[in-house]
């Protein structure tokens, strides 16, 4: 019995030190900020990790800007167009107005495509297709809000 104990204490030790010795090496570019998905590009792992990376088109970048300052999970859905993802919940309409983005920035409600799935409130772009989406609003109950602040204005 007593050999049987310390075989199972031998046998746990040595588990623990090959957990102890595993490390999670990132590939290059990759950013240690950054959950990493095994699923991800590179650039999609770089827009994640860099808050201040923008990948929209100029008249959806103020709007990319406010929501990548306040919200911590943002992410590169596609580069051609650029296609942003944002965890957070969405505006309305209103920010449209508020960010001054421009006449060819469209908000595109969110419609129901099936009995339980809903697609993302997003604002596009119609001269290049570049894109902006959000979590609608009361989706997941730990979804962020997303504040129109002063500062975050274009005038």
């Amino acid at each position: 019995m007593a050999a049987l104990i310390l075989a199972l204490a031998a046998l746990a030790l040595l588990g623990l030190g090959l957990f102890a010795r595993r490390r999670t090496h990132l590939p290059r570019g990759a950013s240690p900020r950054a959950p990493w998905n095994a699923d991800w590009t590179a650039e999609e792992h770089a827009y994640h990790g860099d808050p201040t990376m923008l990948v929209t088109c100029a008249h959806l970048r103020p709007l990319e800007k406010a929501a990548r300052a306040q919200i911590a999970d943002c992410r590169l859905v596609a580069n051609e167009p650029a296609a942003a993802f944002v965890m957070g919940a969405d505006l309305g309409e209103e920010a449209i107005a508020f960010f001054v983005l421009g006449p060819t920035v469209r908000y595109e409600e969110s419609e129901r495509i099936g009995p339980h799935e809903y697609s993302d409130p997003t604002y596009r772009c119609t001269a290049c297709n570049s894109s902006i989406a959000f979590i609608q609003r009361n989706y997941l109950a730990d979804t962020p809000e997303f504040e129109l602040r002063e500062e975050d204005k274009v005038r």
